[in-house]
């Protein structure tokens, strides 16, 4: 959600719905089946102020999953990105088309995004980026994102998602 506000602005309405779709789960300490109402499956479409559309579905729900895959489609073109798991690798492409094109081709990645490599886990890397942001923060008494607002922002989609889920109608934002 941040990354999406990042990218396009702020969001202007929610739709969507949010499911329970395996209530019944082991639990890992005990191996015992225990019952929940949590959700583990979503899916959400939503407008931002600037007229951009975009969609996410997700579930934890069923066996291994094939990772995500990101699609941005604009008047100039469009992007795709996939991943293995849910969090992009550091080492992951970005692929782009111009219109009228037919293929697309690898971007070369920004140094600014991967300017160093962590062996100990590749989820490393942008976590140490956001350390170095709020580091940064605190120097020049400033407060990068992510922040509460942030956070705060992500909690009015998820409130939204839930109560179109609830009620099968579009929720406003803000």
């Amino acid at each position: 959600m941040t990354g999406l506000r990042h990218w396009f602005g702020e969001v202007r309405s929610a739709s969507g719905m949010v499911r329970c779709l395996r209530p019944e789960r082991i639990d890992p300490a005990t191996g015992a089946i225990v019952r929940t109402d949590a959700e583990d499956t979503f899916q959400f479409s939503l407008t931002f102020e600037k007229g951009v559309v975009a969609s996410m579905t997700a579930s934890s729900a069923g066996g291994p999953g094939t990772g995500g895959r990101t699609f941005i489609s604009g008047s100039e073109g469009s992007l795709v990105a996939t991943q293995r798991g849910p969090n992009p690798e550091p080492d992951g492409v970005v692929l782009s088309a111009q219109v009228g094109t037919r293929e697309f081709a690898e971007l070369p990645m920004p140094s600014a995004f991967r300017p160093f490599d962590d062996e100990r886990d590749h989820r490393l890397v942008a976590f140490r980026l956001l350390v170095r942001e709020f580091e940064r923060g605190i120097r020049e008494g400033s407060s990068p994102a992510p922040s509460f607002e942030d956070g705060w922002r992500c909690q009015q989609v998820m409130d939204a998602t839930r109560e179109s889920s609830a009620t099968g109608r579009t929720v406003a934002i803000g």
